[in-house]
């Protein structure tokens, strides 16, 4: 029977009119969010490659008296899970030795509060 009282898998003309409708508008917000995401996390990356690279090339050219003050500054700048790392690494004196761990213990209680966002 055809008609109106058949059942809809009789019918596939109508079910195959009634596709169901592309979300472009969320699949462009979505890309969008992706997009900027990828973005930060490179420039943040670029950032702290600049920092680290910078201190790689003054090391061989620079006294330890300046060198280690240079790279706690830097440290302190990028962010806080470098300086949970050299937090730890400042408690070690029989990996890292005194006078690294004397100057680095400044990260343990002197650290200026950031942003949750900067996190």
């Amino acid at each position: 029977p055809v008609g109106p009282l058949a059942p809809s898998f009789i019918q596939p003309q109508q079910a195959a009119s009634q596709s169901p409708p592309v979300p472009t508008l969320t699949l462009s917000k979505s890309l969008s969010k992706t997009l900027k995401r990828l973005l930060k996390t490179l420039t943040r990356a670029l950032y702290l490659l600049s920092l680290s690279s910078t201190l790689l090339l003054l090391y061989p050219l620079t006294p330890s008296s300046t060198f280690l003050p240079l790279l706690v500054s830097s440290v302190e700048v990028s962010g806080a899970a470098v300086i949970k790392l050299f937090q730890w690494a400042s408690s070690r004196p029989d990996m890292f030795g005194a006078k690294f761990c004397a100057l680095f213990k400044r990260l343990q209680d002197e650290t200026k509060p950031h942003r949750f966002k900067h996190t």
